[in-house]
């Protein structure tokens, strides 16, 4: 009976448990789920925890690719050749430059892009008002998504030498 504590937690969520406890339905649920809600919220409260980092991790997915797209309208590209062009070594940084835009006036056409999108999602209700003011705050303060492109130190699939193989070996 111990594995059904987890499993109704991860399905139900803890406010979910909640309801259910308060409206009586789960009275007959076994004595396993009622001592261990009754014994101390830690896996409730550990649930709940975990809940809302998936949540803000969601988020945090959705604006930084509502940000790059909204970079790629700025520089006149699909996204497809944005990412083509991102992964051939060329950053949104040199991108913006041949377009004739420095990173502030390139900010301020994202920002100008952005906003209609994340209104778009506010009155769908898809995400609130707060979250969308702060993605335009965090985007204003510099945050722009691929602007430098970390070099790779190897091909990917293959380990780079360690420092004590010398080059010959």
């Amino acid at each position: 009976m111990m594995f059904r504590i987890p499993f109704l937690t991860k399905v139900l969520g803890a406010g979910a448990v909640g309801l259910v406890l308060a409206a009586g339905s789960a009275a007959g649920a076994g004595p396993a789920i009622n001592a261990a809600l009754a014994s101390g919220h830690s896996t409730v409260t550990a649930t709940a925890k975990q809940a809302a980092s998936t949540t803000a991790r969601r988020l945090g997915i959705r604006a930084r690719r509502l940000v790059i797209r909204s970079e790629a309208d700025v520089l006149h590209l699909t996204l497809r050749q944005l990412r083509t062009d991102v992964r051939g070594g060329t950053s949104v940084e040199q991108l913006a430059a041949k377009a004739g835009m420095n990173k502030s006036q390139f900010t301020a056409a994202v920002v100008a892009d952005l906003k209609p999108r994340l209104q778009k999602l506010v009155q769908a209700g898809k995400i609130k008002q707060n979250q969308a003011d702060a993605i335009i705050d965090k985007v204003q303060k510099g945050w722009l998504p691929l602007w430098t492109l970390h070099p790779r130190t190897a091909a990917p699939g293959t380990a780079a030498p360690s420092a004590s193989q010398s080059p010959t070996s």
